[in-house]
């Protein structure tokens, strides 16, 4: 799964890291897409910062702002 997320950021010709940087984002919204397929009809939302980067590719919100 993170290597297709890899192969489809590249092509987009937005990475999300270096080329020689182990792209944690994209195994980071991976471990997500697999979660949510897991579990549907379940809310599963990424607390992040960096909300440019994974929320390409997953649902995601600031830390501070999610609220349960």
């Amino acid at each position: 799964m993170a290597s297709v997320l890899w192969a489809q950021s590249k092509l987009s010709g937005i990475p999300t890291a270096k080329d020689s940087s182990l792209d944690a984002d994209l195994i980071i919204c991976a471990q997500w897409r697999i979660l949510a397929a897991q579990h549907p009809g379940q809310m599963s939302i990424i607390a992040t910062t960096n909300v440019k980067h994974l929320g390409r590719f997953a649902t995601v919100g600031r830390w501070q702002d999610i609220m349960m």
